[in-house]
This record gives structure tokens, sequence and C-alpha cells, in this order.
């Protein structure tokens, strides 16, 4: 009988590559996974995202909708 390697489904990134996708520096990942903003996981002495994680931070920082402006009465 032969031993099933376990597959990872979910897709995982690399602070690099998650800097690339946003567009922004690695530093800047770190710091939003340190304030708790992003979440991520150590792999050894890295840090990974899950792909679907930095969508959703993406999604909730970058494509929030902006407050309307009172129309003013003059």
């Amino acid at each position: 009988m032969r031993k099933r390697t376990p597959t990872l489904s979910t897709p995982l990134m690399s602070v690099g590559e998650a800097a690339d996708f946003l567009r922004v520096t690695a530093r800047t990942i770190l710091n939003e996974i340190d304030r708790g903003n992003l979440r991520a996981g150590k792999v050894g002495r890295q840090w990974r995202i899950k792909e679907s994680d930095l969508r959703a931070y993406w999604r909730a920082r970058y494509m929030a909708p902006r407050p309307r402006r009172a129309k003013s009465s003059v």
C-alpha cells in the first residue's frame, strides 16, 4: 500500500511575492503582519501568506467604498 503525501490546496506566498502583488515594500507587508492586519504563518523562519488572505486584505484595504461628501445647501 502506497502512502499518499498531503498536498497543499491553498497557494502560499512569500513576503516578497505579497509585496509585489500589492506593489508595496516587503517591510510594509511585515508591518501589516505585526499589526495583525494581515494573516500569515511562519514556515521555518519565513512568513507565508495564503493567497486568499492577501486578496481579502487587498479588498478590505484598497477596494473599500469611499464615503460620500455631504452636499452643501448653498
